[in-house]
């Protein structure tokens, strides 16, 4: 995926627009649709205000995994799911998950 299809993924996944994403971060709107259009890439600091503001790593955004095997990436992707859950729903996420092992 490239900088722009992360953004936009990690946009819907918590239902922003371009227009949000940019008034939570500070950046014009007209920036964030050249990100997401790539056509333009973010400068260091900006990626990681990115990678801030969504709890990702700066390698995801850039699509970036040093391994590059389907394993590591499942493993970033359940990362980034237990994230975005809320205390207790992570505490459930993991009971089931340990669950599944002792079958």
């Amino acid at each position: 995926m490239t900088f722009g299809e992360h953004i936009q993924s990690l946009m819907d996944e918590r239902d922003m627009n371009q227009k949000q994403l940019a008034c939570e971060l500070g950046i014009p709107a007209s920036t964030v649709r050249n990100y997401v259009r790539d056509l333009r890439a973010p400068d260091y600091d900006t990626l990681k205000l990115f990678a801030r503001f969504f709890e990702v790593s700066t390698d995801y955004l850039l699509d970036y995994n040093k391994y590059d095997t389907h394993i590591e990436a499942l493993e970033l992707e359940v990362l980034r799911t237990l994230r975005q859950l809320t205390s207790e729903q992570r505490q459930i996420y993991l009971r089931q998950g340990k669950a599944f092992f002792r079958k």
